[in-house]
């Protein structure tokens, strides 16, 4: 019986943890969309050269 009840909220501790994680992926992803709807493609290709170029990597790494 005790084993049962061990394993009950086991399974509610890792249900609650998989809600949490939906939870923050999903506040991720609407966190990243919002980041990125500032910039244009060419933004975006200034900065990876410019990334790129304060690595000394080639311009278009």
């Amino acid at each position: 019986m005790e084993n049962k009840v061990k394993q009950s909220s086991k399974n509610k501790e890792e249900n609650l943890l998989n809600e949490d994680r939906k939870a923050f992926n999903k506040r991720l992803k609407q966190y990243s969309s919002r980041i990125s709807l500032g910039y244009t493609e060419k933004s975006l290709e200034e900065e990876r050269t410019n990334l790129c170029l304060s690595q000394g990597l080639p311009r278009y790494c």
